[in-house]
């Protein structure tokens, strides 16, 4: 773990974090000591930490399982935790008989509420995706599975015809695994192929558009043709809005994709209008605290930084930062990546 992400976690002791998928441990302290990296040479910026956790399993919202019985490898003892599981940070401290860091986790349904919003918004989100997809999904939300996923993704498009309604679904996976290694031809060529199927399977104006043309635009704009990105966002926006005659979701994200389109172009007022008009609908929408909104107000930060208001951009980058610390789990990038934006 990084010194910042551990830094994070000190700072936490008495709170809640939530996992951001599916959680394998084991019962067998050998074993764990192991994954955790225990004899590993401490740097100045990497620690080994094994996570002691503590599970009551009368615990109604915690889902948790053994699965030594039908692992591969029976002998790791392996638990399973569940993608929506809470913890509350007990302690951290210095093992110096083991050589290692240990953080003291106990399992919680406090704050289950939230988590149950999430998964409504999460299953909202998905409801159209079969679950093949799906899982490939799971594996794609995971850094370090991206390629892993990209393969399923583009093995499982051999074995379907090719007017199977998961189809586009697949094409955009295969286009965000391209977009995350930064070849953008290679996303811009399969978002279209995933939009031009939609145009020949659904009708006119329906709402899976709204996505394909925004993941398009969102290419667009990272190659800086800014006004082929544009007139995507704008196509996307004109669709969201002749279908949904309130809030949602994805006319939020079309604003917010415009407020970045316009902090790119230098013109700061119009990237200032649009950004903050996501945010108050993300504030509309969002169970907060929620990454929708801490992004939001990171990406408003970033344009009074250009601006050269340092006072609000910190003001931004400090809320961001505080939102995350409650929403994301402790190891994830981001908490390292702001916590640098308010340092320097």
């Amino acid at each position: 773990m990084s010194k910042g992400e551990f830094a994070i976690l000190e700072r936490s002791i008495g709170t809640l974090i939530s996992t951001n998928g599916f959680l394998s441990t084991s019962r067998d302290l050998t074993v764990s000591l192991a994954f955790a990296g225990q004899g590993m040479e401490e740097t100045d910026d990497r620690y080994a930490v094994l996570f002691i956790i503590h599970v009551d399993p009368s615990l109604k919202s915690f889902d948790f399982a053994d699965v030594y019985d039908t692992s591969e490898m029976p002998s790791e003892n392996e638990v399973l935790i569940s993608h929506d599981a809470s913890f509350k940070i007990d302690s951290v401290q210095k093992n110096s008989d083991l050589n290692i860091w240990q953080v003291g986790l106990t399992a919680t349904d406090e704050g289950s509420d939230h988590v149950q919003e999430y998964k409504l918004l999460f299953q909202e989100l998905m409801k159209d995706q079969s679950a093949a997809v799906l899982l490939g999904a799971f594996f794609w939300r995971d850094m370090e599975y991206i390629e892993h996923a990209k393969k399923y993704f583009e093995t499982l498009l051999q074995s379907l015809p090719s007017n199977h309604s998961d189809v586009p679904f697949i094409y955009n996976y295969i286009a965000a695994s391209h977009y995350e290694k930064g070849e953008l031809d290679l996303a811009l060529e399969n978002y279209q192929r995933a939009y031009a199927i939609r145009q020949e399977q659904l009708p006119l104006k329906h709402a899976d558009f709204i996505a394909s043309l925004h993941n398009i635009g969102n290419i667009y704009c990272e190659k800086e043709d800014f006004d082929k990105a544009n007139k995507n966002y704008s196509h996307a926006l004109t669709i969201d809005q002749d279908s949904h005659y309130i809030d949602s979701l994805s006319r939020a994200g079309i604003y917010e994709a415009l407020g970045n389109l316009f902090h790119k172009k230098r013109d700061l007022n119009s990237a200032l209008d649009w950004l903050n008009r996501a945010y108050h609908m993300y504030m509309r929408l969002l169970p907060a605290p929620h990454p929708h909104i801490a992004r939001c107000l990171g990406n408003i930060g970033l344009v009074h930084e250009t601006k050269r208001d340092i006072d609000l951009a910190l003001k931004c980058f400090f809320e961001e930062f505080e939102m995350e610390e409650q929403c994301l789990p402790p190891d994830h990038p981001n908490l390292g990546l702001h916590l640098d934006w308010i340092i320097t």
